[in-house]
């Protein structure tokens, strides 16, 4: 019984996992290369905007209002 709720729990995460956008097949042949570099080094290189917005809206809702804004900063040793 708990091995076949498991199996359902995992299958069901498997369908929500497919509607990410993951870009373009065509920028598969960039990976390895010199050619827009940046997007494939993660956390390794410099901050990258992902192209897909994972269907939030970046506007705030008319009843929000901002009153902070926190930069986040990385640095490191090489």
């Amino acid at each position: 019984m708990l091995k076949s709720a498991v199996y359902s729990i995992l299958a069901a995460s498997l369908v929500n996992a497919g509607t990410i956008p993951l870009g373009k097949l065509s920028d598969i042949d960039k990976i390895g290369t010199q050619t827009e570099i940046f997007p494939f080094l993660g956390g390794s290189g410099p901050y990258y905007s992902f192209p897909g917005d994972y269907g939030i809206s970046r506007d705030l809702p008319e009843s929000c209002e901002m009153k902070q804004v926190q930069m986040v900063g990385r640095h490191g040793e090489r």
